[in-house]
């Protein structure tokens, strides 16, 4: 699970509290490991905290097949496909006969509570943000 894997790699607040006041280029954003091994996600945290109250803002690269097993957060979770293909699910498990196709540029806000999955078709870039911390609980 990806919010564990976060957990592991001590993530704390990228940028110091004036950072909103310059953009960050593409160059400048830090990967970091979100697990372990050649189908690890990697994530970067642009601004906060996903772990701490607050506002964050943090962006995820996952290789074509990962899978976000089904799982829900305290909080919302916005999330914004950046590149690739990935598709979304709601429910306690992944029926990929009724996964929703997000495409570049879409556009997903999933309330707190929400149980919900993913699998990425391809290679993925994802954006989250919300309020912190976010607390990622697995279905079970």
């Amino acid at each position: 699970m990806w919010m564990a894997a976060v957990a592991a790699v001590g993530l704390a607040s990228a940028f110091a509290a004036n950072a909103q006041l310059s953009p960050i280029a593409p160059a400048d954003v830090k990967w970091q490991a979100a697990g372990q091994g050649p189908g690890a996600a990697k994530i970067a945290v642009l601004e906060g905290d996903l772990l701490q109250p607050g506002p964050f803002t943090v962006r995820m690269r996952v290789p074509a097949g990962y899978v976000f097993e089904p799982h829900w957060h305290d909080g919302a979770e916005h999330v914004t496909v950046i590149s690739g293909t990935v598709y979304v699910v709601f429910g306690d498990k992944i029926d990929r006969k009724k996964g929703k196709i997000c495409l570049p540029g879409a556009y997903l806000a999933i309330p707190a509570g929400a149980h919900h999955g993913a699998w990425a078709q391809t290679a993925a870039t994802l954006q989250i943000h919300g309020v912190g911390p976010l607390g990622m609980h697995p279905v079970r």
